[in-house]
């Protein structure tokens, strides 16, 4: 097994390099065959992105307030009977990483926590994993009509 410390140097090549191989069913680089750097690799390059992308509630309600200003006008209009049935968006990753955190369902100390503790924490009220692949974040709004 490698015996190697992962460094913020590594970690966007790497991990970009990790998730893309299993999206495309490739094998992975043999480094990955250590569990250990595989998890410190995980949890550097999420930290890395809600550090420098969503750290302060400023940029995060900079970054987030235009997006839930449309959806929940657009909700309103759903309830209301207006036009609006379906409303489907497409997003990069960081683009579900920031509303995760705007929604305050995840921080860097959720994220630390969890490095920690071994996942041993809430998932219910902290999202540690970095939005993958497919992430997605669904809204659904129901009429008893």
């Amino acid at each position: 097994m490698l015996k190697r410390k992962v460094t913020f140097e590594d970690e966007g090549y790497y991990y970009d390099n990790y998730e893309t191989t299993l999206y495309l069913s490739r094998p992975t680089l043999p480094i990955f065959d250590d569990p250990v750097y595989k998890r410190d690799l995980e949890y550097i390059y999420t930290l890395d992105l809600y550090i420098n992308l969503f750290y302060n509630e400023l940029q995060i309600r900079t970054t987030s307030s235009g997006f839930f200003e449309t959806t929940i006008a657009n909700i309103d209009r759903a309830i209301k009977k207006r036009d609006v049935q379906w409303v489907i968006y497409s997003a990069h990753d960081t683009t579900v990483g920031n509303m995760l955190a705007a929604m305050n369902m995840t921080n860097t100390a959720c994220i630390y926590e969890a490095y920690l503790k071994g996942e041993d924490v809430n998932n219910e009220t902290c999202i540690p994993q970095y939005p993958g692949f497919t992430a997605s974040i669904i809204f659904e709004v129901w009429d008893d009509d």
